[in-house]
């Protein structure tokens, strides 16, 4: 079983393939982001006084428990397996799962 390097030795980086998709990875996180915060603000002042503390508790609490919870296991089984979404899914979870790596790149592309 590989526990991975000793303390102090050089570990090789992963790197983008090309500039674009250093730029495209850039320009996915800023816009995600950005609407992390602006969609429960917009959604506040939309709603005027009523409901706004209650929308705002159920967002905060989905954000914190299913949210960034998923996206740190998309980028760990990302980080382990080094390949796309769909292949991801079919190591982890076998053949049968594919489909869930598929779904999942269909849901956050649009």
């Amino acid at each position: 079983e590989d526990e991975g390097p000793a303390v102090g030795d050089s570990v090789p980086h992963a790197h983008f393939t090309n500039k674009w998709t250093l730029l495209l990875s850039v320009l996915g996180c800023a816009i995600g982001t950005g609407n992390i915060w602006r969609f429960p603000r917009i959604a506040a002042q939309e709603a005027g006084n009523d409901g706004v503390l209650c929308f705002l508790i159920v967002w905060l609490c989905f954000l914190f428990l299913w949210s960034i919870p998923l996206i740190i296991v998309e980028y760990s089984m990302g980080k382990k397996v080094k390949k796309g979404v769909i292949e991801a899914f079919a190591i982890f979870g076998g053949e049968k799962r594919r489909w869930m790596g598929a779904f999942i790149g269909l849901v956050t592309t649009f």
